[in-house]
């Protein structure tokens, strides 16, 4: 059994919150692979006027690029970590008066209904999703909630690779259709691989998924 399936991962991560310097992607280019993300979304998608429902918001580091295009009408950053979202709200105080936190796990049933938001985030949290049922439940939930798009950002190994557990730091890398598989039919889904942050960082390679309600 790999020690990540021996270890809790909702400690490893509120651990991980009380850190300085936090950032995605590279620890050591943090604000290179910020950069990136947010110019990714900038010119990608619009969350103006929408009601965003971020999982797994983590410090919140994608807000600034929600509100980047236009107000969104609502966000709600979803996190188990309590530590997290104190953080979140903190770093983010300047759009308070448009932003809700809800601690709760994101793998268990959430306390929002069908088509609940127009568009739903999972930036880097499904590679942390070890077991594979739960990956599949937990992304199935997220395309019941959404009422227009969700957009996915993870890792993926290739099509030739069997999924795996990474040895030193909790994350499945999963192959593509494995993130197709789940839409069933509900949704159009899109994927390009792009590169966030250091080449020499493994989380740097990426695929973004976006699924389109049909």
């Amino acid at each position: 059994m790999n020690k990540w399936q021996r270890t809790s991962l909702k400690v490893f991560w509120e651990e991980q919150s009380c850190k300085p310097g936090l950032a995605p992607v590279a620890p050591d280019e943090g604000i290179l692979s910020t950069k990136i993300i947010n110019d990714f979304l900038f010119s990608n998608i619009s969350f103006g006027d929408k009601e965003v429902l971020d999982l797994g918001c983590g410090i919140g580091c994608l807000i600034p690029a929600v509100f980047h295009n236009g107000t969104p009408k609502r966000y709600v950053g979803v996190d188990w970590s309590p530590t997290m979202l104190a953080r979140a709200r903190y770093v983010n105080s300047k759009y308070e008066s448009k932003l809700e936190f809800v601690l709760a796990d994101i793998t268990k049933t959430l306390p929002f209904s069908e088509r609940s938001f127009d568009k739903v985030i999972i930036w880097t949290v499904l590679v942390h999703v070890l077991d594979d049922s739960v990956f599949n439940k937990t992304l199935s939930q997220a395309l019941q909630i959404s009422r227009e798009d969700i957009l996915v950002c993870d890792p993926t190994c290739s099509e030739n690779d069997m999924p795996y557990i990474t040895p030193n730091y909790p994350t499945k890398k999963r192959r593509k259709s494995d993130y197709y598989n789940v839409a069933d039919g509900m949704y159009k889904v899109s994927g390009q691989d792009l590169i966030f942050g250091s080449l020499n960082h493994p989380e740097s390679k990426r695929t973004v998924f976006i699924y389109k309600r049909t």
